[in-house]
């Protein structure tokens, strides 16, 4: 069965919990997004795009935590994410300023080839993430 493509209209305090509840559902694919205040729906992308980094950033960490200590490399990755997020943050709004949106647009994408590039460097052994047969426990 196909899901249902549903967009939402009005991405308000109630548009955003539509819009993430019917991220979330199976038979349901959010196809749109749209607002008369076009910096809301702006920022809908926004945050679709982020949680999609999130997401893919979350899976590397769990492929990297591997070994004797797990949740320490995991935890050590995790605060990696949120150096990543925050030393930028202190002068992003600077840089916004001095060049403007479409330069720093321009210069984020710019910044970002190189992570992508790394990204593809990343091998995934066949079967991560999948659910493995439980065997039947001895009587």
């Amino acid at each position: 069965m196909q899901p249902v493509r549903v967009g939402v209209i009005g991405i308000g305090n109630m548009g955003w919990h539509h819009a993430r509840v019917l991220s979330l559902l199976r038979d349901a694919e959010l196809v749109g997004v749209a607002d008369l205040d076009a910096r809301r729906g702006q920022l809908a992308v926004e945050q679709f795009g982020y949680g999609l980094g999130f997401a893919a950033y979350l899976m590397v960490m769990i492929l990297i935590a591997d070994g004797a200590h797990k949740t320490a490399h995991y935890a050590i990755c995790t605060g990696f994410m949120a150096l990543g997020m925050m030393v930028p943050g202190f002068w992003s709004g600077w840089l916004q300023d001095q060049l403007g949106y479409v330069g720093f647009f321009t210069w984020v994408m710019v910044a970002a080839i190189p992570s992508f590039l790394m990204t593809a460097l990343i091998r995934v052994p066949e079967g991560f993430g999948r659910r493995q047969a439980e065997e039947p426990e001895a009587a």
